[in-house]
Parts: C-alpha cells; sequence; structure tokens
C-alpha cells in the first residue's frame, strides 16, 4: 500500500514532464503565440505548484501520525517524509517556471 503512494507521485511527475505526446497536467507547448497564453500556463503551473504543496503537506501529517505509532526511525516513516521532501521540489520547480514565464508577459497585462 506504501508504494501506491510512490507510483501516484512517480507517474504524476513524469507525466508533467513529457513533453509533445504524453498527458501532462500542465502541458507544455512548443510556440508560445501570444501574451496571454504565457500568462495562462504561469497560472498553470502556480496552480500545479499549489497541489504538490497541498499532497505535500498531507504526507507530512501522515508521516508524523506514522512517527508517533511506529517510531521516527521506522522505513514507512522515513520513505513518507522522502516522498515530502520530493513534493516540495516538485512544487519549487513549477513555481520558478511559473516566475521565468511571468517574467516574460509584459509589464501592465491583467494576468
Amino acid at each position: 500500500m506504501r508504494y501506491a503512494y510512490y507510483f501516484a507521485v512517480f507517474a504524476l511527475l513524469a507525466g508533467c514532464s513529457t513533453v509533445g505526446g504524453g498527458h501532462s497536467a500542465v502541458p507544455e507547448r512548443k510556440a508560445v503565440s501570444s501574451q496571454q497564453d504565457l500568462a495562462d500556463q504561469a497560472r498553470d503551473y502556480l496552480a500545479q505548484a499549489q497541489q504538490f504543496r497541498e499532497m505535500a503537506e498531507r504526507r507530512a501529517v501522515e508521516a508524523e501520525l506514522q512517527a508517533n505509532e511506529l517510531g521516527p526511525e521506522h522505513d514507512a516513516v522515513k520513505q513518507k517524509r522522502k516522498l515530502v521532501r520530493e513534493l516540495n521540489t516538485a512544487a519549487d520547480e513549477a513555481e520558478q517556471k511559473a516566475r521565468r514565464l511571468r517574467q516574460e508577459v509584459p509589464h501592465g497585462m491583467v494576468q
């Protein structure tokens, strides 16, 4: 059961990193056609980052509950905490992508 979490997260991360034919939460665009597209894509990345943060928070709570039951050095607790770090890293990356895209949007444009 504990591997189901890893599988789901890795599947999500793999889907987000594919370019072209893969299905992802935030589709990669080969050629940005307008400044509005940049703004939309940045907003999508921020939404994705928020989702990763929420998943990380839930996994952190689960890790603490497991640590209380099994002990802080139990393998399941360590794996859950590793998953939390990976989710936070994915959120950071999505936020960085959004920041880069927003730098390309002209000042004064409503996003």
